[in-house]
């Protein structure tokens, strides 16, 4: 699989953010994470039935078992490309299982859904495991919270078509509680390298435009010259 092509075309955020890794293995690797983390997540969009869609959550955990075994696992590119990295880098096997697990929220009723609980749930695991690539000893926890819960305002359009309810309240009052929650979270971030700070700018540029639009995701339109100005963020921050 050509992952560059992949995830430029359907996480267009996080190959751009892929640019802030200089190492090549590293950047090859994390590059790799992010497209099994696209695979997980999109689970959803092409099965609707929540029987179906724990089946294949279930098969990827149990093949990447197979990969901390030693064992023979099935012939998919993500898993050869997670097989390659995973041992060698040393990431715990919790964290992919929590990333895992934590798209079964995918398929779960909404009444009391919690935005917060979600975005800590699908982001701090991947975060923490890009950490571990990268020798990170500052927690990324807080950082990926914030960065997800922007990111699930920006994309809840998006939900709305699939008829997915990640906000019993979309009106701009709630939106800008999300907001100033995402904006603490942000404040707390200690991470250090340059592809952690570069989320953080990112997730800035957004929050502002977010509040620009008078805290009404659906007049979000595309950033201008967002790679220019993640660009320079980093390089000032």
């Amino acid at each position: 699989m050509n992952y560059t092509n992949h995830l430029k075309k359907f996480d267009p955020d996080r190959f751009l953010l892929s640019f802030f890794v200089n190492d090549n293995q590293k950047h090859s690797f994390l590059l790799t994470v992010d497209v099994f983390n696209l695979e997980i997540a999109s689970i959803r969009d092409v099965i609707d039935t929540p029987h179906m869609g724990f089946i294949r959550l279930q098969w990827w955990k149990d093949e990447i078992k197979k990969i901390y075994a030693g064992e023979k696992y099935a012939p998919h590119p993500v898993l050869q490309g997670l097989a390659e990295g995973l041992l060698s880098y040393n990431i715990p096997p919790d964290d992919i299982y929590q990333l895992i697990t934590a798209r079964e929220a995918d398929f779960e009723e909404y009444d009391d859904f919690d935005i917060a609980a979600y975005a800590r749930n699908i982001h701090v695991p991947l975060l923490k495991i890009k950490a571990k690539i990268l020798g990170e000893v500052q927690s990324t926890d807080a950082l990926a919270e914030g960065y997800a819960l922007i990111g699930l305002l920006r994309a809840i359009p998006f939900y709305r078509a699939r008829s997915q309810v990640v906000m019993p309240s979309i009106q701009p009052d709630a939106v800008k509680g999300i907001c100033e929650m995402a904006e603490a979270l942000l404040n707390a971030n200690r991470a250090t390298d340059r592809y952690f700070k570069a989320h953080e700018v990112l997730a800035r540029l957004y929050l502002k435009q977010i509040k620009a639009a008078g805290y009404q995701p659906e007049k979000l339109t595309p950033l201008p010259f967002k790679e220019l100005r993640v660009w320079f963020g980093v390089r000032f921050l």
